[in-house]
């Protein structure tokens, strides 16, 4: 669990972008309901941060209690999600919002031990970046989520872990790692490199010298 909650945090932060709302949406009692469970999602990860930027407290009843506290969100949350998605389909612009649709997706990244919805949202992603009623990035973010969840490589580099000696970031598994910045920035992600610095200023307490 305390692996699972890093990589929520990785995330967060590997993804996190500020958006407007679109000024009219054809769902807008669901972008509510789906920005009040990112809310929560968020109060808990930014208090998980907290200690785990402080000295031995990785292993403490508070992070036992938030992991716990975790848990059930994401059991709660998965549950809703996939109700949404059956009842409504893809959650693009139109439909709910930019920053809405962005928080239906980082939830849906979260939902690891179900790479099969997983897929089917990316699916009907596709066709909405088609549309232009989503944003490249945020498909590579999935597609790069499913990759690996099907023990597949990534193909944007988007998903990051600690190194082994735990003194810095870096990509898990990629394709062709030589072309890597290159399709980054064909989709509008910024240099591996910067994402890793951008990583490793957010953890830092956690980071071994």
């Amino acid at each position: 669990m305390k692996k699972q909650f890093l990589v929520l945090l990785i995330t967060l932060f590997t993804t996190l972008e500020v958006y407007s709302q679109t000024a009219y949406v054809k769902f807008p009692q669901v972008a509510k309901q789906i920005d009040l469970m990112i809310e929560h999602n968020q109060s808990v990860a930014n208090e998980h941060i907290k200690i785990m930027n402080q000295p031995n407290k990785s292993d403490s009843p508070e992070m036992k209690g938030l992991m716990d506290e975790w848990k059930t969100i994401e059991e709660a949350n998965k549950i809703q999600i996939k109700t949404i998605f059956k009842d409504y389909g893809f959650l693009g612009y139109n439909e709910v919002g930019n920053e809405s649709s962005y928080n239906f997706l980082q939830m849906v990244q979260h939902f690891d031990d179900d790479s099969t919805f997983q897929q089917q949202v990316l699916v009907e992603m596709k066709k909405h970046i088609d549309k232009i009623n989503a944003k490249p990035i945020e498909f590579a973010n999935l597609t790069d989520r499913v990759n690996l969840n099907q023990k597949k490589f990534q193909v944007y580099g988007t998903q990051l872990k600690l190194n082994e000696k735990g003194t810095t970031f870096e990509p898990k598994p990629v394709i062709d790692p030589q072309n890597l910045n290159k399709r980054r920035a064909d989709i509008g992600l910024g240099t591996i490199e910067d994402a890793i610095t951008i990583m490793n200023g957010h953890f830092a307490a956690s980071l071994k010298k």
